[in-house]
């Protein structure tokens, strides 16, 4: 049985065998280790998974104001987004979170309300409009969305940056070639050369692809639609790590995950989202009681 759900393991095995990086590097009777043991032979080093990294940096200050949001899937959406912030946007399946920040990107029509980025009326309806502008989407579907399946790593890594590797009227393959390597080298990519389709790589490989192209332009705000889906547990970490970067950098941070430990453990507020409607917007270290609650659409009692 192969998995890198780690539940899944302690629920089915009896023994486990631990590879990284083609390796055979742990095996034991399941009976005698426990989650940590797993994450460090995977990763190498050991995790703390109920470590928090709420930021101290983040201001007062309002980039992105979202007021009466409605389109496919939600409706009356409003929120605020600070400079330097990590918005988590947690919710059920169905719940119109990957929605709303795909209307708000451009990518869906929006029927109603308005978007305003640091007090300026937002261009709705426009990708373009939105990269130019500093504002990058790290998709859900990233097979589907997020790389060129057939071209290569080098490809997929300069097509976003075209205009920077020019030489005369054509594209430098010298250029090229050197944004690859350091790229290849400095994000850490597993693979024998960037002339490899990039649909050859691991999920987490080519997660490490999306994000050196998009998030070493120093964007001034992202969305990270289920940035971990489906990676494992050390690639998992690394791409947690490079959104922690992105926040330290000065960008401000729409997260949307399934994952509720990733939202408690990345965010510096909680919106939860249920049936297209924002429930109610949380501070970091709110219980999972509570988040659970408002995702099944129970509002909170109010206190006397």
């Amino acid at each position: 049985f192969i998995s890198h759900k780690l539940e899944e393991i302690f629920q089915l095995a009896d023994v486990i065998t631990v590879f990284r990086n083609g390796k055979k590097v742990a095996y034991s009777e399941i009976k005698d280790v426990d989650t940590g043991w797993v994450i460090k032979q995977m990763t190498g080093r050991e995790l703390d998974q109920n470590e928090r990294f709420y930021s101290t940096k983040v201001s007062d200050e309002v980039l992105l104001e979202v007021d009466g949001l409605t389109g496919e899937k939600f409706t009356n959406v409003s929120f605020k987004l600070k400079k330097g912030e990590i918005l988590g946007f947690s919710g059920l399946v169905g719940a119109g979170r990957s929605e709303v920040m795909q209307a708000i990107f451009g990518y869906l029509p929006v029927y109603k309300g308005s978007v305003k980025l640091d007090g300026e009326d937002w261009k709705l309806g426009d990708t373009n409009y939105s990269v130019k502008h500093g504002f990058i989407y790290l998709p859900e579907e990233r097979k589907k969305q997020g790389i060129l399946p057939v071209l290569s790593i080098r490809d997929n890594i300069s097509v976003s940056v075209l205009d920077e590797l020019k030489s005369g009227i054509s594209i430098s393959r010298k250029k090229e070639n050197e944004l690859a390597k350091n790229v290849i080298e400095t994000y850490d990519v597993k693979t024998p050369g960037a002339d490899k389709e990039i649909q050859f790589l691991s999920g987490g490989n080519q997660q490490k692809v999306i994000l050196a192209r998009e998030l070493d332009d120093h964007p001034e705000m992202v969305i990270a639609n289920q940035p971990t889906r489906g990676l494992d547990i050390g690639a998992s970490e690394y791409v947690r790590q490079k959104i922690l970067d992105a926040r330290n950098d000065g960008a401000a941070v729409l997260l949307v995950s399934a994952d509720l430990e990733e939202i408690l453990q990345l965010s510096d507020r909680i919106a939860v989202i249920y049936d297209g409607k924002i429930m109610g917007i949380l501070p970091a270290g709110t219980d999972t009681n509570t988040i659970g609650m408002l995702m099944m659409g129970h509002k909170q009692e109010e206190k006397a």
